[in-house]
Protein backbone atom coordinates (compact mmCIF):
# COMPACT_ATOMS: atom_id res chain seq x y z
CA UNK A 1 0.00 0.00 0.00
CA UNK A 2 0.82 3.59 0.35
CA UNK A 3 2.64 3.86 3.03
CA UNK A 4 5.02 1.08 1.86
CA UNK A 5 6.27 3.49 -0.33
CA UNK A 6 6.60 6.13 2.49
CA UNK A 7 8.58 4.07 4.81
CA UNK A 8 11.00 2.83 1.73
CA UNK A 9 11.56 6.23 1.31
CA UNK A 10 12.42 6.68 4.88
CA UNK A 11 14.88 3.49 5.09
CA UNK A 12 16.28 5.42 2.02
CA UNK A 13 16.87 8.69 3.08
CA UNK A 14 18.63 7.18 6.03
CA UNK A 15 20.77 4.49 4.46
CA UNK A 16 22.33 8.02 2.79
CA UNK A 17 23.00 9.65 5.75
CA UNK A 18 26.30 10.18 7.81
CA UNK A 19 26.30 7.77 10.71
CA UNK A 20 23.92 5.73 9.26
CA UNK A 21 21.99 3.18 11.36
CA UNK A 22 21.74 0.77 8.95
CA UNK A 23 21.78 -0.01 4.81
CA UNK A 24 19.24 0.01 3.31
CA UNK A 25 19.69 1.32 -0.18
CA UNK A 26 17.59 -1.60 -1.95
CA UNK A 27 14.89 1.29 -1.50
CA UNK A 28 15.45 2.94 -3.87
CA UNK A 29 13.81 0.10 -6.11
CA UNK A 30 10.73 0.87 -4.61
CA UNK A 31 10.42 4.98 -4.83
CA UNK A 32 10.65 7.65 -6.81
CA UNK A 33 9.88 11.51 -6.98
CA UNK A 34 6.21 10.92 -6.11
CA UNK A 35 6.76 8.87 -2.90
CA UNK A 36 9.65 11.34 -1.93
CA UNK A 37 7.26 13.84 -1.85
CA UNK A 38 4.68 11.92 -0.18
CA UNK A 39 6.94 11.28 2.54
CA UNK A 40 7.89 15.05 3.07
CA UNK A 41 4.68 15.92 3.60
CA UNK A 42 3.84 13.54 6.50
CA UNK A 43 7.39 14.91 7.69
CA UNK A 44 5.95 18.02 8.23
CA UNK A 45 2.93 16.85 9.78
CA UNK A 46 4.95 15.04 12.32
CA UNK A 47 8.96 15.25 12.20
CA UNK A 48 9.55 12.54 14.91
CA UNK A 49 7.74 10.06 12.47
CA UNK A 50 11.07 8.78 9.89
CA UNK A 51 12.66 9.02 13.09
CA UNK A 52 10.56 6.15 14.07
CA UNK A 53 10.14 4.10 11.23
CA UNK A 54 14.45 4.30 11.66
CA UNK A 55 14.64 3.10 15.25
CA UNK A 56 11.95 0.60 14.16
CA UNK A 57 13.99 -0.88 11.33
CA UNK A 58 17.34 -0.97 12.91
CA UNK A 59 15.61 -2.59 16.39
CA UNK A 60 14.04 -5.79 13.80
CA UNK A 61 17.41 -6.16 11.71
CA UNK A 62 19.42 -6.34 15.04
CA UNK A 63 16.99 -9.13 16.80
CA UNK A 64 17.15 -10.88 13.39
CA UNK A 65 21.16 -11.37 13.21
CA UNK A 66 20.56 -12.41 16.89
CA UNK A 67 17.51 -14.69 15.99
CA UNK A 68 19.65 -16.24 12.55
CA UNK A 69 22.09 -18.21 14.86
CA UNK A 70 19.52 -20.38 16.60
CA UNK A 71 16.75 -20.44 14.29
CA UNK A 72 16.33 -22.32 10.87
CA UNK A 73 12.91 -20.41 9.57
CA UNK A 74 12.54 -16.88 8.68
CA UNK A 75 8.65 -15.67 7.98
CA UNK A 76 7.38 -12.00 6.92
CA UNK A 77 3.85 -11.17 7.79
CA UNK A 78 2.86 -8.35 5.65
CA UNK A 79 6.41 -8.23 4.02
CA UNK A 80 5.28 -5.39 1.66
CA UNK A 81 9.19 -3.75 0.41
CA UNK A 82 11.18 -5.61 2.86
CA UNK A 83 14.71 -5.78 1.79
CA UNK A 84 15.97 -8.11 4.89
CA UNK A 85 16.62 -11.42 3.08
CA UNK A 86 18.87 -9.26 0.71
CA UNK A 87 20.56 -7.03 2.86
CA UNK A 88 20.84 -8.77 6.38
CA UNK A 89 23.15 -11.57 6.64
CA UNK A 90 21.07 -14.73 7.71
CA UNK A 91 23.19 -17.64 6.44
CA UNK A 92 21.00 -20.11 5.37
CA UNK A 93 17.73 -19.85 7.06
CA UNK A 94 14.99 -20.79 5.32
CA UNK A 95 12.91 -17.15 4.21
CA UNK A 96 9.07 -16.99 3.39
CA UNK A 97 6.87 -13.64 2.75
CA UNK A 98 3.68 -12.99 2.91
CA UNK A 99 1.52 -10.66 1.41
CA UNK A 100 -1.18 -9.94 -1.01
CA UNK A 101 -0.20 -10.88 -5.14
CA UNK A 102 0.00 -7.56 -6.59
CA UNK A 103 2.49 -6.30 -3.81
CA UNK A 104 4.57 -9.19 -4.08
CA UNK A 105 4.48 -9.13 -7.70
CA UNK A 106 5.12 -5.64 -8.07
CA UNK A 107 8.04 -6.17 -5.25
CA UNK A 108 9.45 -9.01 -7.80
CA UNK A 109 9.17 -6.90 -11.06
CA UNK A 110 10.94 -3.76 -9.23
CA UNK A 111 13.98 -5.90 -7.62
CA UNK A 112 14.12 -7.28 -11.17
CA UNK A 113 14.39 -4.18 -12.79
CA UNK A 114 17.60 -3.43 -10.93
CA UNK A 115 19.31 -6.62 -11.13
CA UNK A 116 18.35 -8.22 -8.06
CA UNK A 117 16.12 -11.82 -7.45
CA UNK A 118 13.97 -11.67 -4.14
CA UNK A 119 15.69 -14.79 -2.81
CA UNK A 120 12.47 -15.83 -0.59
CA UNK A 121 9.49 -17.98 -0.75
CA UNK A 122 6.45 -15.64 -1.52
CA UNK A 123 3.03 -16.53 -0.12
CA UNK A 124 0.26 -14.72 -2.01
CA UNK A 125 -3.01 -14.55 0.48
CA UNK A 126 -4.47 -12.61 3.00
CA UNK A 127 -2.98 -13.18 6.59
CA UNK A 128 -6.02 -12.50 8.56
CA UNK A 129 -8.67 -14.35 6.18
CA UNK A 130 -6.96 -16.66 4.39
CA UNK A 131 -5.20 -19.66 6.66
CA UNK A 132 -1.96 -18.71 6.09
CA UNK A 133 -0.17 -21.66 7.95
CA UNK A 134 -1.54 -23.67 5.69
CA UNK A 135 -0.15 -21.68 3.31
CA UNK A 136 3.25 -21.59 4.64
CA UNK A 137 3.32 -25.39 5.01
CA UNK A 138 2.35 -25.73 1.09
CA UNK A 139 5.45 -23.86 0.01
CA UNK A 140 8.17 -25.56 2.28
CA UNK A 141 7.75 -24.16 6.12
CA UNK A 142 8.25 -26.79 8.60
CA UNK A 143 5.97 -25.83 12.42
CA UNK A 144 8.25 -27.96 14.37
CA UNK A 145 11.02 -26.09 13.08
CA UNK A 146 12.36 -22.79 15.01
CA UNK A 147 11.02 -19.48 13.37
CA UNK A 148 11.66 -16.22 13.60
CA UNK A 149 8.61 -14.29 13.14
CA UNK A 150 8.90 -10.41 12.03
CA UNK A 151 5.17 -8.08 11.83
CA UNK A 152 6.02 -4.97 11.34
CA UNK A 153 4.05 -1.63 10.35
CA UNK A 154 0.58 -4.01 10.12
CA UNK A 155 -0.97 -4.18 13.48
CA UNK A 156 -2.27 -0.45 13.56
CA UNK A 157 -3.83 -0.76 10.46
CA UNK A 158 -6.37 -3.93 11.98
CA UNK A 159 -8.86 -4.15 14.55
CA UNK A 160 -7.68 -6.35 18.13
CA UNK A 161 -9.45 -8.74 17.47
CA UNK A 162 -7.47 -9.67 13.99
CA UNK A 163 -4.33 -8.96 15.62
CA UNK A 164 -5.00 -11.36 18.79
CA UNK A 165 -6.14 -14.01 16.04
CA UNK A 166 -2.86 -13.97 14.34
CA UNK A 167 -1.15 -14.29 17.15
CA UNK A 168 -3.31 -17.21 19.03
CA UNK A 169 -2.83 -18.87 15.50
CA UNK A 170 0.82 -18.73 15.49
CA UNK A 171 0.83 -19.67 19.22
CA UNK A 172 -1.33 -22.75 18.38
CA UNK A 173 0.09 -23.94 15.31
CA UNK A 174 4.26 -23.38 15.73
CA UNK A 175 6.33 -25.95 17.81
CA UNK A 176 8.44 -23.14 18.69
CA UNK A 177 8.85 -19.64 17.39
CA UNK A 178 10.18 -15.78 18.39
CA UNK A 179 7.99 -12.68 17.16
CA UNK A 180 8.90 -8.83 16.92
CA UNK A 181 6.16 -6.83 15.82
CA UNK A 182 5.21 -3.10 16.93
CA UNK A 183 2.22 -1.37 17.77
CA UNK A 184 0.97 2.21 18.57
CA UNK A 185 -0.52 2.81 22.15
CA UNK A 186 -4.36 3.19 22.41
CA UNK A 187 -4.10 6.74 22.43
CA UNK A 188 -2.42 7.44 19.20
CA UNK A 189 -4.96 5.16 17.67
CA UNK A 190 -8.00 6.46 19.28
CA UNK A 191 -6.75 9.97 18.34
CA UNK A 192 -6.86 10.94 21.79
CA UNK A 193 -3.08 11.86 23.07
CA UNK A 194 -4.02 15.58 23.14
CA UNK A 195 -1.13 15.98 20.77
CA UNK A 196 -2.41 18.13 17.97
CA UNK A 197 0.68 16.90 15.34
CA UNK A 198 0.18 13.08 16.61
CA UNK A 199 -3.74 13.45 15.91
CA UNK A 200 -3.19 14.98 12.63
CA UNK A 201 -0.09 11.80 12.07
CA UNK A 202 -1.93 9.74 12.92
CA UNK A 203 -5.11 10.40 10.69
CA UNK A 204 -3.28 10.77 7.80
CA UNK A 205 -1.01 7.67 8.01
CA UNK A 206 -4.59 5.37 8.91
CA UNK A 207 -6.09 6.87 6.10
CA UNK A 208 -3.00 6.03 3.41
CA UNK A 209 -3.60 2.43 5.22
CA UNK A 210 -7.14 2.40 4.65
CA UNK A 211 -7.02 2.85 1.41
CA UNK A 212 -4.64 -0.03 0.61
CA UNK A 213 -6.67 -2.31 2.84
CA UNK A 214 -9.41 -1.53 0.71
CA UNK A 215 -8.05 -1.20 -2.39
CA UNK A 216 -6.11 -4.29 -1.98
CA UNK A 217 -3.44 -4.01 -4.61
CA UNK A 218 -0.44 -2.00 -5.47
CA UNK A 219 -0.91 -1.96 -8.81
CA UNK A 220 0.28 0.59 -10.65
CA UNK A 221 2.69 2.89 -9.02
CA UNK A 222 1.50 5.75 -9.91
CA UNK A 223 -2.05 4.91 -9.07
CA UNK A 224 -1.25 3.60 -5.77
CA UNK A 225 0.86 6.36 -4.56
CA UNK A 226 -1.68 8.45 -5.99
CA UNK A 227 -1.71 10.89 -8.72
CA UNK A 228 0.13 14.28 -7.77
CA UNK A 229 -3.14 15.54 -6.50
CA UNK A 230 -2.31 13.29 -3.95
CA UNK A 231 -0.08 15.52 -2.40
CA UNK A 232 -2.48 18.49 -2.29
CA UNK A 233 -4.98 16.51 -0.66
CA UNK A 234 -3.32 15.37 2.09
CA UNK A 235 -1.56 18.97 3.08
CA UNK A 236 -5.10 20.12 3.06
CA UNK A 237 -6.28 17.15 5.46
CA UNK A 238 -3.36 17.57 7.37
CA UNK A 239 -3.60 21.23 7.76
CA UNK A 240 -7.43 21.19 8.81
CA UNK A 241 -6.74 18.83 11.61
CA UNK A 242 -4.43 20.95 13.28
CA UNK A 243 -5.92 24.31 12.63
CA UNK A 244 -8.85 22.50 14.49
CA UNK A 245 -6.44 21.30 16.84
CA UNK A 246 -5.69 24.35 19.17
CA UNK A 247 -2.84 25.05 20.77
CA UNK A 248 -0.79 21.33 21.22
CA UNK A 249 1.81 23.21 23.22
CA UNK A 250 4.95 21.10 22.82
CA UNK A 251 4.95 18.02 20.39
CA UNK A 252 5.33 14.77 22.21
CA UNK A 253 6.88 11.90 20.64
CA UNK A 254 4.41 9.38 19.29
CA UNK A 255 3.85 6.42 21.89
CA UNK A 256 5.22 3.74 20.07
CA UNK A 257 6.23 0.43 21.51
CA UNK A 258 8.00 -1.70 20.20
CA UNK A 259 8.19 -5.40 21.37
CA UNK A 260 10.26 -8.41 20.74
CA UNK A 261 8.89 -11.10 23.07
CA UNK A 262 10.91 -14.24 23.06
CA UNK A 263 9.16 -17.35 23.13
CA UNK A 264 11.96 -20.23 23.69
CA UNK A 265 15.62 -19.54 24.60
CA UNK A 266 18.39 -19.66 22.68
CA UNK A 267 20.14 -23.16 24.25
CA UNK A 268 16.76 -25.07 23.97
CA UNK A 269 13.04 -24.97 24.12
CA UNK A 270 11.46 -23.45 27.55
CA UNK A 271 8.57 -25.38 29.10
CA UNK A 272 5.43 -25.97 27.66
CA UNK A 273 3.58 -23.62 30.81
CA UNK A 274 6.34 -21.22 30.60
CA UNK A 275 6.19 -20.56 26.97
CA UNK A 276 2.14 -20.26 27.05
CA UNK A 277 2.40 -17.78 30.05
CA UNK A 278 4.86 -15.74 28.79
CA UNK A 279 2.39 -15.80 25.43
CA UNK A 280 -1.27 -14.62 27.52
CA UNK A 281 1.00 -12.43 28.99
CA UNK A 282 2.09 -10.58 25.90
CA UNK A 283 -1.79 -10.93 24.25
CA UNK A 284 -3.30 -9.59 28.19
CA UNK A 285 -0.80 -6.28 27.70
CA UNK A 286 -2.61 -5.71 24.40
CA UNK A 287 -6.15 -6.46 25.52
CA UNK A 288 -5.62 -3.88 28.78
CA UNK A 289 -3.97 -1.32 26.07
CA UNK A 290 -7.12 -1.40 23.92
CA UNK A 291 -8.99 -1.20 26.86
CA UNK A 292 -10.88 -4.05 26.02
CA UNK A 293 -9.75 -5.46 29.46
CA UNK A 294 -9.87 -3.61 32.25
CA UNK A 295 -7.24 -3.38 35.05
CA UNK A 296 -7.85 -4.39 38.54
CA UNK A 297 -11.01 -6.69 37.35
CA UNK A 298 -11.02 -10.64 37.84
CA UNK A 299 -10.23 -12.13 34.26
CA UNK A 300 -8.60 -15.60 36.00
CA UNK A 301 -11.54 -17.36 33.32
CA UNK A 302 -9.60 -16.35 30.63
CA UNK A 303 -7.56 -18.71 28.21
CA UNK A 304 -5.64 -18.33 24.69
Amino acid sequence: GRTAFITAQWRLEESRRPGRLFDDSLAACFVDGASERLAATLRTVLPEAPRMIVLRTRYIDDHLTAASRRVAQVVVLGAGFDTRRLRCDTGDVAWFEIDRKPVLDFKRARLRRHGYEARANHIACDYVRDDFIDALISTGFDPRLPTYVIWEGNTFFLPLDEVVLVLLQLRKRLGRFEISFDYMSDQVISRSTGDARIRAFAETYAELGAQAEHRGAVGDHRDQVGARGELHRLRRVAHDLLAGGGDAGRVRQAEVALVGELLGREDGDLPGTRQAVVFECVLLELLVQRRLLLPGKNYSNLSV
